[in-house]
């Protein structure tokens, strides 16, 4: 999987990410993820719903907090 290589790739390099999907399998063993009851294609929700485009971009954050 791309998003894999490219996780891979700047988690190697120190730079850490979140990747927010709508399917759990394709995104297994990465490190930070957000999974959305959304269709594939919007991940972040319905365009123009700026309410939820912020929850989840909130709930992506959150997960590069330090414990």
């Amino acid at each position: 999987m791309t998003a894999g290589l490219v996780v891979d790739a700047l988690e190697l390099a120190g730079i850490p990410t979140v990747c927010v999907g709508v399917m759990r399998k394709p995104l297994e063993g990465l490190p930070r993820v957000v999974i959305t009851p959304h269709t594939r294609g919007s991940n972040f929700g319905p365009p123009g719903d700026r309410a939820e485009h912020r929850r989840i971009a909130d709930e992506a954050l959150r997960l590069l907090e330090p414990h």
